[in-house]
């Protein structure tokens, strides 16, 4: 069609044959140029479109992973705490721990301590305390009390068990002995430690 119009306008003669050619070309040049207008249009909007989502997508998806991991980190503290709380523990199950309180370590004023070891392992000494006259109110302040504290010079308290007249205290086990032992010997030779 082109060849026609060219044709025509080098001729110089304008026939309504030529018109009619011409104004074809002209129309389809133009059918044309607004097709790839709006191709090009579409390509760029599509691609900008994508592109504004992609960046959306990974803005959610960092957005996303920081939260979950700050939802994990409390999850995983909240449940470290639980595992610092003492456990209760029942009668029998202090026996088996204790191999029947066979193994005895010391007595004081306030009972009994026997070793004992977690069905983990892990050893224990468990400290069988003699009833006293009181409502159980100051064992429970105690379990409630020392179950808390976590500090590396302090003993922690593991678990407890309270089943009628039988209360005892469960605390990690010692293997270098107690402080008073040590605070003892040291007022027997006459040394002080303040």
């Amino acid at each position: 069609m082109v060849y026609f119009w060219i044709e025509t306008i080098f001729h110089t003669s304008f026939t309504i044959q030529g018109l009619k050619k011409y104004i074809d070309v002209t129309s389809a040049y133009y059918v044309i140029v607004w097709v790839l207008q709006k191709a090009v249009i579409i390509f760029i909007g599509g691609r900008t479109v994508l592109g504004i989502s992609c960046l959306f997508g990974c803005l959610f998806y960092m957005f996303r992973q920081r939260h979950l991991s700050v939802d994990n980190n409390i999850e995983e503290f909240l449940q470290n705490q639980r595992n610092f709380q003492p456990i209760k523990y029942s009668y029998s199950q202090l026996k088996n721990m204790t191999n029947n309180f066979k193994n005895k370590l010391g007595q004081g004023g306030f009972g009994s301590v026997y070793k004992g070891k977690l069905q983990s392992g892990r050893a224990i000494a468990v400290k069988v305390l003699i009833m006293s006259k009181s409502n159980g109110q100051d064992f429970i302040s105690e379990v409630a009390t020392i179950g808390r504290i976590h500090h590396v010079n302090v003993v922690r308290l593991v678990g407890f068990c309270v089943e009628g007249s039988k209360w005892a205290l469960i605390y990690d086990f010692m293997p270098n002995g107690s402080l008073d032992k040590f605070i003892f010997i040291e007022r027997e030779k006459g040394i002080h430690l303040s």
